[in-house]
Formats: structure tokens, sequence, C-alpha cells
């Protein structure tokens, strides 16, 4: 997921029965062990379900929840939509253009209603996943981060001038829209977290989210070169109203806004500072998020880990050159 790659291991690979409860590996002696595997699966079936059943009936984990470790097995589970989620990413950018072979549309559409209803029985009907993973995975479902990466310049400039018109279009959609709404929640779980745990994983997390974020703003104005002041789309214009809060809690004025694209999408800064950004002014929102980053180690003597680091000098380069020569 960080490194958008192939899973090493697929979900169709596990057969293995979910995880037992912790307190069972966690038995002192094999006397207590022996006592609590008793208790608790003196009456249960054979055999608990394998991450493959669960992903096909997620009504097994709470019907076994009291035989397995729930947060794990979630976990798992989350983990195992992601490459249902990476599948449907492939398969969507082969079928982007019109195919003789193929009806893409009922392919993708079913494909997507699927997997909509597999994140979202996940979130109401599971405990113990990350809501970090969760969202970031719900936004990989709506956008192509690689497209995004190749507009930031990943592979050069040729090929940034070719994604451009694919973003100018997307921005147009739901699924844009849906896909800033899941990284605004990805930067709302990244506030949350305790002093100095934005590292590793989470950190590449927050960086794909300012990345979707950031595109948003810049497809608006139709012109990833010039700063967001500049004269707007009319797209850009039909988003001049109150803000809504991407980083705050479902609303109806969220709904309204990815429905209907009514409303100016903004971050809220941290809680000290009254700083905040719409997402028309990709400058500000990276300037945003770069000041959660900072101050999740404040507390730290010495430097940030070296990803970090690294990550935010990226950040720093796409929030300069956002500006251009007007910067």
């Amino acid at each position: 997921m960080a490194l958008l790659v192939s899973p090493l291991m697929s979900y169709a690979e596990i057969s293995l029965p979910l995880p037992a409860p912790q307190d069972l590996w966690l038995a002192p002696n094999a006397v207590q062990w022996k006592a609590l595997y008793f208790a608790k699966f003196i009456d249960t079936p054979v055999r608990l379900p394998s991450l493959v059943e669960c992903l096909n009936d997620l009504e097994l984990l709470e019907t076994f929840k009291q035989f397995i470790d729930e947060q794990i097995s979630s976990t798992a589970i989350l983990y195992g939509a992601w490459g249902l989620v990476w599948e449907y990413r492939q398969l969507s950018s082969v079928l982007k253009g019109q195919s003789r072979q193929w009806d893409s549309t009922l392919v993708m559409t079913s494909r997507y209603q699927d997997l909509t209803k597999l994140l979202q029985h996940i979130a109401i009907g599971s405990t113990g996943y990350s809501p970090l993973v969760l969202e970031l995975t719900l936004m990989h479902l709506h956008m192509s981060l690689e497209d995004v990466q190749l507009l930031a310049g990943l592979e050069g400039p040729e090929e940034a001038r070719r994604v451009r018109p694919v973003l100018r279009d997307w921005v147009k959609t739901v699924a844009s829209r849906r896909a800033v709404w899941h990284a605004g929640q990805v930067i709302r779980a990244a506030k949350s977290l305790p002093s100095q745990a934005l590292r590793d994983f989470h950190v590449i997390a927050v960086y794909h989210a300012s990345l979707a974020l950031w595109a948003y703003g810049l497809a608006l104005d139709g012109n990833p070169t010039l700063p967001s002041h500049t004269v707007a789309s009319p797209a850009h214009s039909a988003t001049q109203e109150q803000p809504l809060w991407l980083d705050g809690f479902e609303t109806t004025n969220v709904q309204r806004f990815i429905a209907l694209n009514r409303g100016s999408p903004s971050l809220r800064a941290l809680e000290n500072t009254a700083k905040t950004a719409e997402l028309k002014n990709p400058k500000a929102v990276m300037d945003v998020v770069l000041d959660i980053l900072s101050h999740n180690y404040d507390i730290m003597d010495g430097p940030k880990p070296p990803l970090v680091e690294n990550l935010m000098k990226l950040m720093v380069l796409l929030r300069d050159a956002t500006t251009g020569s007007n910067g």
C-alpha cells in the first residue's frame, strides 16, 4: 500500500483460520493455556473462518468474535480489502479507454459497488481496525494516485503534461470529491495519533493524502502551473460558498459537497492555531499538512526520522512549485 505495488501475498492464498484471542497467546504456562482453550472453544465449531471466507461474508467476524483476536482479524481483513482495491485500480487503468473486448462500464461499476459495500461494512460492523488505513483504502478506491504522482513530476514534465487533462476531467466527478473527503479523514486520523507516531507507514499515508488534496486544488484552477488566486474555472467558482471541513465529522454539508459540488472544501490546522486552508489554495493545504507533521515531533530533541524529513522536503518542493515564478 505504501509503495503502490502489487501485494507480495494475495489475500486468496491465506486459507489459515483467523487468529485465536490474545489471552491464549499470552497465557503464562501450559496449564492456564489449556484451561483458557477449553473454556473458549468447548462449544465452538471445529474450524474458525479464514480471511478469504470473511471477505466473502463479513458477518462471520461478528459470529466468531469471542473465539478470535478481533483487532488482528479486522486489520487482516482490511488489508485483504486493500488487495481487492489494488486489483480494481489496475483493471481501471487497463479499461480507461474505449475497448472492443470489454463492456468496461458494466465491469467497473459492479466492482466499484461491491468494494464500496465491503469497506462500508468494515467501517460500521468491525472494531479494532486502523481508521487511517481504512480511509486511505477508500481514498485509493476513488482515485488513481499514480496519475497524481505523474502530475507531481515523478517521471518528468512530459508525463506531467499528459495527465493534466485526465485530472481536470476527474475533478468534475463525484469520485474526486469522495477521494478528497477520505483524504481529509486520513489527515484527521493523523492529527489524533500520539506524539512521534507519524512515521513509517503513517507518514506515507499522510503524504498520499496530501498529494490527493494538492492535485484536486490544482485541477480546480485548471492550470497546475499557476497560483490559486488566478482566474478560476467554472468548477472553481461553484465552490465559492461556505467552508466545509474535510478533516471533520461527516455532515449534511459534506454530503451536499460530494453529491452536488456545493461548498468550499477546506482543512483545519491544529487546534492551537487559527490557520485553515481551502483546497482551491494548494499551497495553504501543504502548509497545514506540514504543520501537522512538524507538531507531531515538537517534543523530540534532534532530527526527525529520515523518511519523515524526506517526505516533508518533497511536500515543500510541491508547495513552492505550486506558485511557480509568482510564489
